[in-house]
């Protein structure tokens, strides 16, 4: 689902950006006949990213980061990840799927999510999919707003094929 960034490297600290992430899916869904047209004036017809901005957006898995940019080469947040993978299992009605309002409640930083991706977190830490990092003081941390590494979201793709579409 994910290719290295060399053919001898990995480098899975790197961070995520937007367009790898909408591909990481794309790939994980077999790479679906794209139906539909760009809307983005960020998406550069030709790429390697165009058919997965193109779909996940058609699926409504992602949206933009305005009406006219996807925000192609910005690093992806844990919370944007979170959000557009519970939108993509639950775009496939992964119907044994569930939330716990409580999942994200131990997490010191839990009041630092942003509205729209309260229910994808909840979701993301109900499900095992994220879990939280170590922080200050030994304490488990979502870092809702930091950017996801390569290695965070390999993790959470690996997490969702397992728990999820078993």
């Amino acid at each position: 689902f994910m290719t290295g960034t060399s053919e001898t490297t990995f480098k899975p600290d790197d961070t995520l950006t937007r367009s790898q992430f909408v591909k990481v899916i794309y790939n994980v869904e077999g790479m679906p006949e794209v139906e539909g047209s760009n809307v983005f004036e960020d998406v550069a017809e030709g790429q390697w990213y165009t058919d997965a901005v193109i779909w996940a957006a058609g699926k409504k898995i992602t949206s933009g980061i305005s009406e006219k940019n996807f925000g192609t080469d910005l690093s992806i947040t844990r919370e944007q990840l979170a959000t557009m993978l519970y939108r993509y299992a639950a775009g496939k009605d992964l119907t044994y799927m569930h939330i716990e309002e409580t999942a994200i409640a131990s997490f010191p930083d839990a009041d630092q999510i942003d509205t729209w991706a309260k229910e994808g977190m909840m979701w993301a830490v109900t499900n095992g999919i994220m879990s939280g990092k170590k922080g200050s003081g030994d304490k488990n941390y979502l870092d809702p707003k930091g950017t996801a590494t390569r290695a965070e979201c390999a993790q959470m793709i690996k997490n969702l094929k397992e728990n999820l579409m078993k």
